[in-house]
């Protein structure tokens, strides 16, 4: 296994796959946004990369999903994976994978359940077949509250519009971005953000989670990530917002200077 290493801005260059990527590779599994900062892969060059070296494309889009369109043909993935807690304003326990029509009827999954049959009411134990098409890797009886809850929230996301929601929390990021350098916070990641999801992480040092806990106490919630907070709006959030989450971490950090 090799990794792609993360360059000291909290970014990864894609070139950097061409020379982890050889004809011994089988699949490349990159995320489509950093989870600590919001960095957004370029999947589609990495696909091409992937591909010309005879290998399988995996994503995990959990950190994007729900705050731009995304097109899994035009992106040229063989596989993506994403789950509802996060931008798809649902609940933890449901997840879903795409996979390349083509590529899953050649796939025999290692795991499986009950779902991934052809007939899952045979209640046949002795057979072993497998459902047409990505439903073959489906698992057991999901947990039926949870999915009411992601059809809700997917119902919100797509009445507002993926579209809308990247231009709206692009706008919210360049504010943060902004608003960070003008507060003296010192930004991970790249200050683009045509090139990140909504998220945005600053710098606070080895105890971010007493940053966190001194936010929380002011009514902002945030999330502790290593050496970096992170803010994470939605479409939902205001630039007011925005500027509150800031004054609260910086008051956080002037205050834990104080203590020390």
């Amino acid at each position: 296994m090799h990794w792609v290493p993360l360059a000291n801005d909290g970014t990864i260059d894609t070139s950097a796959y061409y020379t982890r990527i050889d004809d011994r590779t089988r699949v490349v599994s990159a995320c489509h946004a950093y989870f600590v900062n919001g960095f957004t892969h370029d999947v589609a060059a990495i696909a091409r990369i992937a591909h010309d070296r005879g290998a399988l494309l995996f994503v995990d889009a959990y950190q994007t999903l729900g705050t731009m369109p995304i097109d899994v043909k035009a992106l040229g993935v063989d596989a993506l994976a994403g789950g509802t807690l996060k931008y798809l304003m649902a609940t933890a326990g449901i997840a879903f994978l795409y996979v390349r029509r083509e590529l899953a009827e050649t796939l025999r999954p290692t795991v499986t359940g009950w779902f991934g049959r052809q007939n899952p009411f045979a209640f046949d134990p002795t057979t072993l077949d497998w459902a047409p098409g990505a439903r073959r890797f489906d698992g057991g009886t999901p947990p039926i509250i949870n999915a009411y809850i992601a059809r809700a929230g997917l119902e919100i996301i797509h009445e507002v519009g993926p579209a809308n929601i990247a231009s709206w929390t692009r706008a919210l990021s360049d504010r943060l971005v902004e608003g960070g350098n003008a507060r003296g916070l010192t930004l991970h990641g790249t200050p683009d953000a045509t090139r990140k999801a909504p998220t945005t992480a600053f710098w606070v040092g080895a105890d971010s989670a007493s940053v966190e806990r001194r936010m929380r106490a002011r009514g902002v919630i945030p999330s502790a990530r290593g050496s970096v907070i992170r803010l994470s709006p939605h479409f939902y959030s205001t630039f007011d917002d925005v500027d509150r989450a800031l004054d609260t971490l910086a008051a956080a950090l002037r205050d834990g200077r104080d203590v020390a």
